[in-house]
């Protein structure tokens, strides 16, 4: 019996622990993603951006871009999904109006996270972004970035796990966008 009664509470503490690191790594990804939210929203309301001259906005969201390391590029796009200005040089002749994202934030007036894709623009694997910039009940323009896989892996990774633990993030499909230990061979 007691034996056994020691098995359960320890059993309680392991579950525990498990449970509190969760939380833990709940809480760093939700900030995480509150902070490229807030970033982003701070780029979509620069005057370069509002103006419409599509150099100046490139030249903006290109010097914001250098600063924001989570990020892989920037581009404002149209309602319609095409380019309007793009922080890596010319705009991209693409339209992403079928993108899961793209259409989240268009129908929610709200930030939208994609799924692990390879970028059309880019050609880097990113978790897209989409921050729509409302006015009215209309919705004006959209910021869209890239989430930097690398860099989301390094930052779960210095933040620091429980001896022993691991942590594997993945999108609505399934799929991996983060894992600590052993990220490079799983992710995608």
């Amino acid at each position: 019996y007691s034996s056994l009664d020691l098995r359960n509470t320890r059993y309680n503490e392991v579950r525990t622990d498990a449970l509190r690191n969760t939380m833990f790594v709940v809480s760093e990804v939700d900030q995480i993603f509150s902070g490229i939210e807030g970033a982003l929203h701070a780029v979509s309301q620069a005057s370069e951006i509002r103006a419409g001259d599509p150099a100046i906005c490139a030249d903006f969201i290109a010097r914001a871009r250098v600063r924001l390391a989570p990020i892989t590029s920037i581009l404002i796009l149209n309602t319609d999904g095409t380019a309007r200005c793009y922080s890596e040089g010319d705009p991209p002749k693409i339209n992403l109006s079928d993108r899961y994202y793209f259409r989240e934030a268009l129908a929610t007036k709200a930030f939208a996270i994609g799924d692990y894709t390879e970028s059309l623009v880019s050609g880097k694997h990113i978790v897209p972004l989409a921050l729509p910039v409302v006015n009215g009940d209309s919705v004006e323009y959209i910021v869209a970035a890239g989430l930097n896989i690398e860099w989301f892996g390094r930052q779960l990774r210095d933040r620091g796990m429980a001896r022993g633990s691991a942590i594997t993030i993945v999108d609505r499909n399934g799929i991996v966008i983060a894992r600590e230990p052993e990220g490079e061979t799983l992710v995608g």
